[in-house]
């Protein structure tokens, strides 16, 4: 009974840290939310979807080719 009240008094206290409450949100400030206008990125590195559609496409399952058996015996 004493290890659940322990837990739950931990739990209570964490989860009242980590959330903000109405009296520090009205002490002051405002949170800029607004990032501007993200910059396009430059494309570089190696292309490694390409890579791996190669790769897929290596675990196909291909024709095989008709074996041809030539038999040169001659009847004596």
């Amino acid at each position: 009974m004493r290890t659940r009240n322990i837990s739950a008094i931990l739990a209570a206290a964490a989860l009242a840290a980590l959330t903000p409450t109405a009296a520090s949100a009205a002490q002051g400030g405002t949170v800029d939310t607004s990032y501007g206008n993200p910059q396009p990125q430059e494309e570089r590195g190696f292309p490694w979807g390409l890579l791996g559609l190669l790769g897929l496409l290596g675990l196909m399952p291909r024709k095989r080719k008709d074996a041809i058996h030539v038999d040169n015996r001659t009847r004596s």
